[in-house]
């Protein structure tokens, strides 16, 4: 499996500097599970760091605001992948109801974002899928994933 995740976070050095990271890990897991324990598993172990973008803002101890995982199967093609991102973003989701763990296409998807951060939910996801997008794509054209 590989698991793509960017996150909306704030500088536990300076609060008035953000930034999005994204991050992807290659898994063992290759049997599809349940949404539930896939997710937990990943909590406890992400698996092995193949690319990353960490423009900004340090890595490490920052506040997340926001969040998006995505997991798909390794040898989707890379079509299939920048096509599932963009079925994410295009995505009506009602705020009052995040965080939503669920399927779009072949991908089992979570998104998260602070209460406070809701009312602008639309912008928080596009912002946290084009980061995705933009390291996906660095990610197949390096042969990183999708080969």
């Amino acid at each position: 499996m590989i698991y793509l995740t960017s996150q909306h976070v704030r500088s536990h050095l300076d609060s008035r500097v953000e930034d999005v990271h994204a991050f992807i890990h290659r898994r063992a897991d290759q049997a599809p599970l349940d949404p539930i324990d896939l997710i937990r598993q990943i909590e406890m172990n992400a698996g092995e760091l193949i690319a990353k973008d960490v423009p900004l803002v340090k890595q490490g101890g920052n506040e997340v605001l926001s969040y998006l995982d995505v997991l798909v199967a390794e040898d989707l093609p890379a079509r299939d992948l920048l096509g599932t991102l963009a079925m994410i973003q295009d995505m009506e989701l009602d705020p009052s109801l995040l965080p939503v763990l669920g399927k779009v296409g072949q991908a089992i998807f979570r998104i998260s974002i602070r209460p406070d951060l809701q009312v602008r939910w639309k912008s928080e996801l596009d912002d946290l899928v084009q980061s995705l997008s933009y390291l996906a794509r660095k990610a197949i054209r390096e042969s990183k994933i999708c080969v």
